[in-house]
């Protein structure tokens, strides 16, 4: 791994450059407080949680969804019909328009 860092010197920098995938030569043979314990897991590791992700969980990742946007769109319900529900308004899409009992309030996209 190429960097402008200096040499690791204290213990704990030796586990964290390890843990960066740099090559430490002299890494202490054991862990003597528990900072440097974590440190040694993680550096065994090779710094990863041993979380991998499934396609869904990456993509979701990876959608920029906030815990705002996640807010605003708790108020939709999702009926399995030809509409979805927001605060109590109906609202359809279809290329025609809709049949039976609609709603005052009702608001229709695509016919």
């Amino acid at each position: 791994m190429s960097n402008n860092l200096p040499e690791p010197i204290l213990r704990e920098e030796k586990y964290l450059a390890k843990a960066a995938g740099m090559t430490v030569s002299d890494l202490p043979e054991k862990p003597l407080t528990r900072v440097e314990e974590y440190l040694a897991v993680i550096a065994e590791n090779g710094g990863s949680s041993g979380f991998t992700p499934t396609q869904d969980q990456l993509d979701a990742m990876n959608s920029g969804i906030t815990a705002a946007r996640v807010s605003e769109l708790a108020g939709i319900d999702d009926t399995g019909d030809n509409y979805i529900e927001i605060n109590g308004i109906r609202v359809y899409v279809s290329a025609t328009a809709p049949t039976g009992d609609i709603p005052d309030g009702s608001v229709g996209v695509g016919w």
